[in-house]
């Protein structure tokens, strides 16, 4: 393959268009259009399933009906794209650490913009302490806000403590304005939160169904943020790591 072969990546969200308007910026003859033999480009929530315009559908039939010479998308795709050539842009250490920032930035902007309390002086606990809990962290504390940070790892408790409270999921009360989790798998028990609950980690989650239900009103389901509250810097961080990949691995 060389810089002729068409990239198409696949439309899942504003965030694909500007992913093509990055690739495009730098020589790659990108589209959105599922083209067949392409390299596509699957986005950010593809798994089991991957979402399209007419929704989600199943990944490997998706890439089955296009035939790609080669598969890019998240380590979670992997396993339904064999015998294809896979490459993991979440392997990408730039587009990871900006994907974090862009998504604790969406966090704080739903307190601000759609929750009845200032972040100011609010307790807000924090699930998980990986790299979207560490900058929604040091954003909420910057801000005024009484963090409180969980997590398993006595290192990553210590860690946390550099910027704010840290204790084990066990020792999780209620008390707080509003509980965000990172993690995709459960941590706490719903029935001990009092407050609201917004949900950033990607599927299986750390809330399900009957959580939600119960939560009711107070649960903002919102994994894949910076696709509704930064599309273009999260396209373009897409297509920089999507262009690493090309260029150190495809385009030989």
């Amino acid at each position: 393959m060389n810089e002729k072969t068409i990239v198409s990546v696949i439309n899942a969200d504003a965030r694909s268009e500007y992913a093509v308007i990055r690739l495009l910026s730098r020589g790659v003859y990108a589209t959105l259009e599922q083209k067949a033999g392409a390299v596509i480009v699957l986005p950010p929530n593809a798994s089991a399933s991957t979402s399209t315009p007419r929704g989600r559908i199943d990944t490997n039939e998706l890439i089955k009906s296009l035939s790609p010479a080669a598969v890019i998308g998240p380590g979670a795709a992997e396993k339904y794209a064999v015998p294809l050539p896979f490459f993991d842009y979440s392997k990408n250490g730039e587009y990871v650490k900006k994907n974090a920032e862009l998504t604790a930035e969406g966090a704080v902007g739903i307190m601000i913009n759609e929750r009845p309390f200032s972040v100011s002086s609010a307790k807000i606990a924090v699930l998980g302490f990986g790299r979207i809990g560490k900058s929604l962290s040091e954003k909420l504390t910057f801000l005024g806000g009484d963090v409180t940070v969980f997590a398993r790892r006595a290192e990553a408790r210590a860690e946390a403590e550099k910027i704010c409270r840290a204790k084990d999921f066990a020792d999780f009360e209620d008390g707080f304005d509003c509980v965000v989790n990172t993690v995709p798998a459960p941590t706490v028990n719903v029935l001990k939160i009092g407050g609201y609950v917004i949900e950033l980690a990607s599927a299986p989650y750390g809330f399900d169904e009957d959580d939600r239900r119960l939560l009711g009103g107070k649960f903002i389901f919102a994994p894949g943020l910076p696709g509704k509250t930064a599309p273009r810097q999260a396209g373009y961080a897409l297509g920089d790591a999507v262009y690493d990949i090309l260029k150190g691995e495809i385009f030989k």
